[in-house]
């Protein structure tokens, strides 16, 4: 029996995780390569997503300082088929560069 593929589409790879108490939560769709914060707590800080394409060991911060009230902060990013990616999801007080309750690591491919 011989088979063939035809339009077979691209690698699709999804996820999320949220920190301790799911006050911030960060999801990654791979197809596309869309990263999405949420903030879920009226605290009075802001979900972010530190993102990590294990290229050069330099970490990219997203930042959602729309507030608990705000739709998400969607991100297109741009990264080509297959590249490795991690991400967590914390919170920071803006434009303080302090990350804390932070989530683990959470890996996927984009």
């Amino acid at each position: 029996m011989v088979g063939t593929v035809l339009n077979a589409p691209a690698a699709v790879a999804s996820g999320g995780v949220c920190n301790p108490g799911c006050s911030a939560n960060v999801e990654f769709e791979s197809y596309g390569e869309i990263l999405t914060v949420h903030d879920y707590s009226a605290d009075g800080l802001s979900a972010v997503a530190e993102f990590d394409t294990h290229r050069d060991g330099s970490i990219s911060y997203f930042i959602n300082s729309n507030g608990y009230d705000a739709p998400p902060k969607v991100f297109n990013l741009d990264l080509p088929e297959g590249t490795l990616v991690r991400y967590r999801a914390c919170l920071t007080n803006s434009g303080s560069g302090i990350y804390t309750n932070c989530s683990g690591w959470y890996n996927d491919v984009a």
